[in-house]
């Protein structure tokens, strides 16, 4: 059966490497060398499916597990000599799409945020392929002793040189029929995207291999996951669930009024996250711990995340995402947390999402941010921590008061609310900034008639920000009344200007992007500690 989508992701890996055996599932960093592509992949959340093509059965098994799907390509276009096009014309006899990204899974350093802004680039210029290329300073020669970019007599200095640009093999897109015209993963109209060096590799050798890992350890190190010895005895299973940045309509998940009225939020993760460790030695003792990368009452759902990085740890992989999320949110309301349900939610599915909230459950409503418009929001929405800590149930207990008697204004408020979910969401599908920033303002409006306390430590610095021309919309995340906030930027142009003014109120900028993959389990072999 034929299905039509418009991006797919194909990642070609036969059994028989030749210079590496087994290259493809070769362990790097305690994971199969497949699972970094096919994870960038997943957490860019442009691409309708992802795909490998394979002729092995251990590479299809790893690549399930890891979250794609698994063509089995036909035994011609499998051997030594068979070229990449061939595997790729073998894929499109059973798929169709507009676009392919053709992805290399010897390339495991290639971030999700570059899919996202090569594909952006080649919308934006209405190109029919893409390469993925790396700046390189070096001077060329041919084997006859002719210099190939560059004249001896007046070599440059380096700082003088703009460099060449070489092909990387990361990945490339391309137009299906402009492929299938051409048989060139490259035919008609091209563009190049540039990958800075650290994030380029082909491994090719065992010394690409160990270049790798030493790139992957320093990367994971930075981001707080720090590697463990492969050496000694026990396990420790890891799990990390994200925050999320809610652009509208939250509030209305809660089920005081949810039950009665429906809520509908349009929200993301991001790539912040809070993490467990749950460690069974050799002598099976268990010790489990849990920690947050962002504050208490920052309003970007944090207990929420610890709560869902928890019970996974706990659970190990025994439960869906959504059972996860549903008993995050029922321990907090056992121990007496009154709030919505987005927060678990989105910390156990990840992703950019318009859920809708009732009591018969949680559903999602058709949403996809073109990716062009993903990368458009992720340049010009700005995320600040105010400092100012408060207790989301504290404001709450006020505010339940007001939906239990059915406060006129309180539930004015709240309709307004959901009504700034309906029109983000509208907005975001159809391209549409100046509907972005309107419904920033209807958050703002009926967030000011639930309880103008929630924004008061924020509206000082936005009112002058807005009479400035500088900032279309903001608003507090979660719960308000401090913790952080958005502000949606007229052009990216004005952040220094917009940061330099947030500094000045001892404003924290945080730079965030999508998470599109939710909660995350990782086993990992270590050292037994005394």
């Amino acid at each position: 059966m034929i299905t039509t989508k418009r991006l797919i992701a194909l990642i070609p890996a036969r059994g028989g490497s030749q210079g590496i055996p087994r290259k493809n599932v070769r362990e790097l960093c305690h994971r199969p060398l497949i699972s970094w592509v096919i994870e960038s992949a997943l957490q860019s959340g442009i691409f309708d499916e992802i795909w490998v093509s394979t002729d092995d059965d251990e590479i299809a098994r790893v690549s399930k597990e890891w979250g794609a799907n698994v063509h089995r390509r036909h035994p011609e276009t499998a051997t030594n000599e068979a070229s990449t096009e061939s595997a790729m014309l073998d894929f499109l006899k059973h798929h169709t799409s507009e676009f392919i990204c053709l992805i290399q899974a010897t390339s495991p350093l290639t971030l999700s945020r570059h899919f996202l802004e090569a594909f952006s680039k080649l919308h934006e210029a209405r190109a029919d392929s893409l390469v993925t290329v790396t700046r390189s300073h070096l001077f060329l020669w041919s084997g006859n002793g002719e210099p190939l970019n560059y004249d001896p007599a007046q070599r440059p200095r380096r700082q003088e040189w703009s460099g060449v640009l070489t092909e990387n093999g990361a990945f490339y897109f391309t137009k299906v029929h402009v492929f299938l015209e051409t048989r060139n993963r490259l035919g008609g109209r091209r563009v190049v995207y540039e990958i800075p060096q650290e994030y380029s590799a082909d491994i090719d050798t065992a010394e690409d291999f160990d270049r790798c890992e030493q790139a992957l350890r320093r990367r994971l190190s930075a981001t707080g996951c720090i590697e463990r010895s492969t050496t000694g005895v026990g396990t420790i299973l890891r799990t990390q669930a994200p925050v999320r940045i809610d652009l509208a309509g939250g509030w209305t998940d809660v089920p005081l009024f949810a039950d009665r009225f429906g809520g509908e939020v349009v929200s993301f993760a991001i790539t912040m996250y809070s993490v467990a460790e749950m460690y069974v030695d050799a002598k099976d003792r268990l010790n489990v711990s849990y920690r947050s990368s962002t504050a208490l009452g920052s309003g970007l759902g944090t207990t929420g995340s610890l709560n869902v990085a928890l019970l996974a740890a706990i659970d190990a992989k025994k439960s869906s995402s959504e059972e996860l999320a549903q008993r995050a949110y029922d321990l907090e309301e056992l121990l007496g947390n009154k709030g919505g349900r987005q927060d678990q939610w989105f910390a156990a599915n990840g992703g950019f999402h318009h859920v809708c909230f009732s009591k018969d459950g949680v559903r999602t409503r058709d949403f996809k941010p073109a990716p062009e418009m993903q990368l458009w929001l992720k340049k010009n929405l700005l995320l600040f921590d105010s400092g100012v800590r408060r207790s989301s149930g504290e404001l709450h207990a006020c505010i339940w008061s007001k939906l239990e008697r059915q406060d006129k204004d309180c539930l004015a408020g709240f309709q307004a609310l959901k009504r700034a979910a309906n029109h983000m969401a509208r907005s975001l599908s159809g391209n549409h900034i100046d509907g972005v920033a309107e419904a920033l303002h209807l958050v703002c409006d009926g967030v000011d008639l639930i309880d103008e306390r929630i924004h008061a430590p924020f509206r000082e610095c936005m009112q002058y920000l807005q009479r400035t021309g500088n900032v279309l919309g903001w608003k507090a995340t979660g719960a308000g009344a401090g913790g952080c906030l958005i502000m949606l930027l007229q052009s990216e142009e004005y952040a220094p200007d917009v940061r330099k003014t947030c500094s000045e109120y001892g404003w924290t900028h945080l730079l965030w992007d999508y998470d599109h993959t939710g909660v995350m389990f990782e086993s990992v072999p270590i050292k037994e500690s005394v």
